[in-house]
């Protein structure tokens, strides 16, 4: 009888990363185009404070539980099951998490509600409802990426990415072009994104039953991840809230810049593709010792960023006043230094 052997970490990778990428390359041309219908829609004024939500809520709900993925997949992977003392704990982490949120937001009530929420309840209400949503989608791909299943990913992001483009067009098309109406939108493409995921762990094929040891979240790690996730994100999102808080509120310069910062994170598409296949090889290299082979195929991974970051930067510095008129309009140009 033939034995095949597992396949190798490089194999494995490149396998699930063309899954992944697929799915993100769809949730990221979604975005972008999302973004260029929100522009095209709006005037210049509602675009901007539309930009400004848009990017607050990516760094509250990616910066607060894109962590949880990375925890909970960690845990699935070294045998333990999301049952009973993983999920209070990640329950109890959402909790806590939304409510330091909703503290900070009540405290400060008069300077957030009219700069980053348009001065509506109704829009801290979606904001709410989408943030919830994006909590259970990491919570998702942390428990397929733990079983190392990587189609749910792909139907997740590939969903939420088509409907990003096709529910706007339909609230313009009813007439309904508002601030709100397009921030509950991406709320609906969240929701049926999150469902396609789960429909597609649910026909996965069933593991053998783990271990049922009382295991939970990693705490200090995840503290760990949750405040560089924070950093990025402020890096990636933070600028558009940052200025309207500091009165810096020009729509010109407030829509240019939340335009620019979507078009920045174009290869930052290439670094989330990874990261979810990089990481059962990684605990599979180190809990079996082969450091080694670890820091090698770390090696690789870098001087590939390193190339793609030099390109993004020379692409970046000669086209993108071009392509930034052409992604949202001629109204939202800008000028190299």
């Amino acid at each position: 009888m033939r034995v095949h052997a597992p396949p190798s970490a490089p194999a494995e990778i490149s396998k699930s990363f063309l899954i992944v990428g697929a799915g993100l390359a769809a949730i990221g041309i979604g975005s972008l185009g999302f973004l260029a219908i929100v522009s095209r829609a709006l005037t210049e004024r509602d675009f901007a404070r539309f930009g400004v939500w848009f990017a607050l809520v990516n760094v509250v709900s990616f910066g607060l539980f894109v962590p949880l993925e990375t925890a909970i997949a960690r845990a699935l992977l070294s045998g333990a099951e999301f049952v009973g003392q993983m999920r209070r704990e990640t329950f109890r982490y959402m909790c806590v998490a939304f409510g330091v949120v909703l503290a900070i937001g009540l405290v400060f009530e008069r300077i957030v509600l009219p700069r980053l929420m348009n001065d509506s309840w109704g829009l801290v209400a979606i904001t709410l409802c989408y943030s919830s949503l994006l909590a259970l989608q990491t919570i998702q791909r942390g428990v397929a990426v733990g079983r190392s299943l990587y189609w749910p990913l792909f139907w997740q992001f590939a969903v939420d990415g088509a409907f990003r483009l096709s529910v706007p067009a339909m609230m313009i098309a009813a007439g309904n072009a508002t601030i709100e109406a397009f921030a509950f939108s991406i709320v609906a493409s969240a929701a049926l994104g999150l469902v396609a995921g789960q429909l597609a762990i649910s026909r996965a094929k069933r593991e053998p039953a783990r271990c049922r040891t009382p295991v939970g979240l990693d705490r200090r790690a995840l503290v760990s991840l949750v405040v560089a996730a924070i950093g990025v994100q402020l890096l990636a999102n933070g600028a558009p809230p940052i200025l309207s808080l500091a009165g810096r509120d020009s729509a010109t310069v407030l829509a240019g810049v939340v335009g620019a910062l979507a078009l920045t994170r174009v290869p930052l598409l290439f670094s989330s593709a990874i990261q979810a296949p990089l990481l059962p090889p990684m605990v599979r290299l180190i809990r079996s010792g082969e450091t080694t082979a670890l820091w090698r195929l770390l090696a690789r991974i870098l001087a590939g960023f390193g190339a793609l970051g030099c390109v993004a930067f020379v692409t970046g510095w000669y086209f993108g006043a071009s392509v930034l008129r052409t992604y949202l309009g001629d109204d939202y140009g800008a000028h190299p230094i």
